[in-house]
């Protein structure tokens, strides 16, 4: 049916391919699903220092068991497992609705140990801190030839 839509028709300066968008949105975007809203990425941004890595995430309406790291080949990654249900009963009718949806983001982040990980989550701000093994040492060696 959609292969028969003329190439213009889903432009939004058309009105009928405007109520039609306005109508694929508002199914798609209820307040069922616009809790999840994985759509978009969270916002984050990492911050190298000398002696760490800070990260800082924005993460609004997730819970601390929802959030899983990883670290491997030097990538740093946050993932967040949205899971929402919702349930209504009638006289005649009972209505049972779930989903589930997953959002990452990675961060590159070279010679950090792991095992020294200090991570809180306050309001909806997450703060990684990521240690560094040691200060690499930039060595200038010049072979003298003679």
């Amino acid at each position: 049916m959609f292969s028969l839509l003329p190439l213009g028709f889903l432009n939004t300066n058309n009105n009928m391919g405007s109520s039609l968008q306005n109508i694929m949105q508002s199914f798609f975007n209820t307040d069922f699903t616009s809790a999840l809203n994985l759509n978009e990425m969270f916002r984050a941004k990492i911050k190298e220092r000398d002696e760490d890595f800070i990260i800082c995430a924005e993460l609004p309406g997730v819970n601390k068991s929802d959030i899983k790291f990883a670290y491997k080949n030097n990538y740093f990654t946050i993932a967040v497992i949205r899971r929402a249900g919702s349930e209504r009963s009638g006289n005649s009718f009972r209505v049972i609705q779930g989903c589930c949806g997953q959002t990452s983001r990675s961060f590159y982040a070279e010679n950090v140990n792991i095992g020294l990980m200090k991570a809180g989550f306050k309001g909806d701000m997450l703060i990684i801190k990521l240690p560094k093994k040691g200060k690499l040492i930039e060595t200038k060696e010049r072979v003298l030839i003679k």
